[in-house]
C-alpha cells in the first residue's frame, strides 16, 4: 500500500495515534512469539505535529489541545533539532510523563512516527517506522538517569526515546510494576502494518498491552 501524501495542518489534525485494544495477562508474556516490547508509560498520549516554518503543535490521543502541559522553549528546541526536513510535515507519536519533571519540564517520550516528509506512512511496518524514528533521533544509546529506573533513551535533554526489548518480557513487566512512572508493557508485532487512523480505535491488530494490576488485585 502506498503512503498517502498529506499537505495541510488540517489533514494532520484528523489523525489519531494507534491504540491497543486487547490486553494480555502478565503470566503469558514469555509465551508470546513474534512480538517486541516497550514500556507502557504513565503518560498523556501525545501526537507531535511539526510543520513547515518551525511550528510545533501537541494534541492528545483524542485530538484535543493539551491542558496539562505547555511546550517549553527547551523542548521545542529539542524537537526542532531532530533530523527532519523543516520544509515538510511530520507527525511523531509519544507521551508526556504525568507525575515526573526535571526542573519545570516534564519529559516527552517518542515511540512511533506516523507522517514523515508529508507522507502518511500507511502500509509501513512498525519495525521500519521505529528504525526511521531512531535514525531521526540520532540513534541514542544513553539511558536516562534522572528517574533512577532506566525507563528511556536520551535524545536531547528531556526528550526521550522508548527502547525496544526482544526478550525478557516478564522481567521487564515486573520492573515496570515496581516503577511509578510505568503502567506495564506494550507488545507490538514488528511486522504489523500501519492502517489509516481516522478514528480513536485503530491499529489494534498488531498491539497488545499488559497493565500492572490495581492495588489489592493479583493474577
Amino acid at each position: 500500500m502506498s503512503p498517502r501524501l498529506l499537505r495541510s495542518l488540517k489533514e494532520l489534525r484528523k489523525l489519531y495515534p494507534p491504540r491497543a485494544t486487547r490486553s494480555v495477562s502478565p503470566n503469558s508474556l514469555e509465551r508470546l512469539k513474534g512480538f517486541v516490547a516497550q514500556y507502557k508509560y504513565d503518560d498523556i498520549r501525545t501526537l507531535i505535529l511539526i510543520t513547515p516554518g518551525g511550528r510545533v503543535e501537541l494534541m492528545t490521543r483524542k485530538r484535543q489541545p493539551h491542558f496539562e502541559y505547555t511546550l517549553t522553549p527547551g523542548m521545542k528546541k529539542s524537537l526542532l533539532h531532530l533530523d527532519l526536513d523543516g520544509s515538510k510535515y511530520h507527525v511523531l507519536d509519544g507521551g508526556v510523563i504525568r507525575h515526573f519533571s526535571v526542573g519545570k519540564e516534564r519529559p516527552i517520550i517518542l515511540w512511533d512516527i506516523l507522517v514523515h516528509n508529508d507522507q502518511y506512512l500507511v502500509g509501513s511496518t512498525y519495525r521500519d517506522r521505529y528504525a526511521l524514528l531512531k535514525s531521526i533521533c540520532g540513534s541514542p544509546d544513553l539511558v536516562e538517569q534522572v528517574t533512577g529506573r532506566d525507563i528511556a533513551l536520551v535524545i536531547s535533554g528531556n526528550l526521550w526515546l522508548a527502547p525496544i526489548f526482544k526478550s525478557g518480557f516478564a522481567d521487564r513487566y515486573w520492573h515496570a510494576s515496581e516503577t511509578e512512572w510505568l503502567e506495564g508493557l506494550m507488545l507490538k508485532n514488528p511486522a504489523g502494518k500501519l492502517t489509516r487512523a481516522l478514528s480513536e480505535e485503530n491499529n489494534g491488530s498488531w498491539q497488545l498491552k499488559a497493565r500492572k494490576p490495581k492495588p489489592g488485585y493479583s493474577f
